[in-house]
């Protein structure tokens, strides 16, 4: 699956540079990596230019990794259109009634999509007090980014 193998390359790069982040199932195909907020507003990015450099940022990374800026696979532009709905971690995906579930690595390493179905959560995975599960990093490594 090549999803799977441009994740990979970004798993990799993140842990690699140090990247404070989290790593999402998105409930149906894929992954979402967010940067959490309390980092991003560090870098004290006017609101109006902030869409424009988290794109920028996504853009380099493609480009560093030799990976799709694209829609379908890859690192996604849909994420920085304005009026585009945030899915919410631990909510249900509406079509296919899996778990956004933030990973742990193991389970990213071992992923197995039927892992994720409701019943499978509630009965495998002690979600109480479990958080975004967000990496350490330092804003520092995501600030080389923009050069």
């Amino acid at each position: 699956m090549k999803s799977k193998y441009v994740v990979e390359k970004i798993y990799n790069f993140f842990n690699k540079k140090k990247i404070c982040y989290s790593l999402i199932f998105s409930g149906s195909a894929g992954f979402h990596f967010r940067i959490p907020y309390e980092i991003m507003k560090t870098l004290r990015i006017p609101k109006k230019r902030q869409r424009d450099v988290y794109k920028e940022i996504a853009e380099k990374i493609a480009k560093r990794l030799k990976i799709p800026f694209d829609k379908g696979y890859g690192i996604c532009w849909t994420s920085y259109i304005k009026h585009k709905i945030v899915s919410i971690p631990y909510s249900i995906h509406a079509k296919t009634d899996l778990v956004r579930l933030p990973l742990t690595d193991e389970q990213f390493q071992n992923f197995n999509k039927d892992d994720y179905t409701i019943d499978n959560v509630l009965r495998n995975v002690k979600i109480m007090n479990r958080g975004l599960l967000i990496r350490e990093g330092d804003i520092k490594n995501l600030l080389k980014l923009r050069k």
